[in-house]
């Protein structure tokens, strides 16, 4: 094999290993509007028939939802937010443990790639991030993807999900 395959292909494949370990590895949401069994029951349901799902456990009494992704990561969480809504309850707050690259987009702005899927950074800690952008580190983030506008009664969100990074845990 000559020298440029063999630089092509690990090229190739120094992009490819660490978008694989990429993945949301947690979901929490805040909820109200859940106030009996069966709505806690139902809130399972909708959000345990959702793709990636493996895992849904809900805290009743303290409006908790955990969600744990299958072992591939590959997991929708605007989907998710719809389920939540559709079952009849309100979410409070949305907060997601992933692993991913930050990289910049076409125009620019800082987002996080999990896998296939990418989410818009909220400015707050752009200059902390800054010198992993576009780098091969792989870091592990907490963050708040949605928060109910004030006010709001149980009206579905509709708009992109944007991440709220509050720590980053892990950089590999």
């Amino acid at each position: 094999m000559n020298t440029r395959k063999l630089a092509g292909l690990f090229l190739f494949s120094s992009v490819l290993v660490p978008l694989s370990r990429a993945q949301v590895k947690h979901i929490e949401m805040r909820v109200e509007g859940m106030t009996c069994n069966f709505c806690a029951f139902g809130v399972k349901q909708y959000l345990g028939r959702q793709s990636g799902v493996q895992k849904v456990e809900v805290a009743l009494i303290q409006g908790k939802v955990d969600i744990t992704p299958k072992e591939d990561g590959q997991i929708d969480p605007a989907k998710l937010l719809k389920a939540t809504y559709d079952s009849g309850v309100t979410v409070a707050e949305m907060d997601m443990t992933a692993r991913g690259r930050i990289v910049t987009d076409s125009s620019g702005n800082f987002i996080l790639l999990v896998a296939n899927q990418s989410f818009a950074i909220a400015p707050d800690l752009l200059k902390r991030l800054e010198p992993l952008v576009n780098s091969p580190t792989i870091v592990t983030v907490y963050g708040e993807l949605y928060r109910k506008p004030a006010g709001d009664q149980n009206t579905y969100a509709s708009a992109p999900l944007k991440l709220l990074i509050l720590d980053v845990q892990k950089k590999e």
